[in-house]
């Protein structure tokens, strides 16, 4: 038995692959108006946001968790397509090893931006605790315990207001997730 991206020829064996290749390696089909909304912003929803996964995952456990699935079943689905297409001999060895590394890497992409998304959303956290804080700290009404926290200590009860302000100012700005 031939397998089929041999039946092909050179030319449909090199771009059966490369579809196989871009089609596995994407979350979605390639939809040609978003690049149109690349070019007119005012159309575009939400830059940064990947769409939702393909309703397949939700039956699955965990399948209605965004980065679950993004993380663990489409890395998942690609590193079981790999093998199983290879094994019937659709795809080639090294197409293979290449989708193979192209799970590895897509799960470590979403788990980086998981990360990121996790880090932003504790900084925000962190400034919506620490600026009511960082008012009773400018108004002297502070207590130890509630500046323990953010490791800071009261100012001198003589401090003039303008300076008690810039060194607030100041803290805050080092505090910023910008810092």
């Amino acid at each position: 038995m031939i397998p089929f991206s041999h039946a092909a020829g050179p030319v449909g064996m090199f771009s059966l692959e490369i579809w196989l290749g871009f089609s596995f390696s994407f979350h979605s089909p390639i939809r040609f108006d978003s690049v149109s909304a690349c070019f007119t912003p005012k159309t575009e929803n939400h830059s940064e946001f990947e769409g939702p996964a393909l309703p397949v995952f939700q039956v699955l456990p965990k399948g209605k968790s965004f980065w679950f699935v993004r993380i663990v079943w489409e890395p998942a689905l690609v590193l079981l397509l790999s093998v199983v297409l290879q094994d019937l001999f659709i795809i080639q060895p090294t197409l293979s090893l290449y989708l193979k590394f192209a799970a590895l890497a897509l799960m470590t992409k979403n788990f980086i931006a998981w990360h990121h998304a996790w880090e932003y959303l504790r900084k925000l956290l962190h400034m919506r605790i620490s600026a009511p804080i960082m008012a009773k700290l400018v108004s002297g009404d502070a207590t130890e315990e509630e500046l323990a926290p953010m490791h800071l200590c009261s100012f001198p009860k003589n401090l003039s207001p303008a300076i008690r302000q810039a060194a607030a100012v100041q803290i805050a700005r080092s505090y910023s997730h910008d810092h």
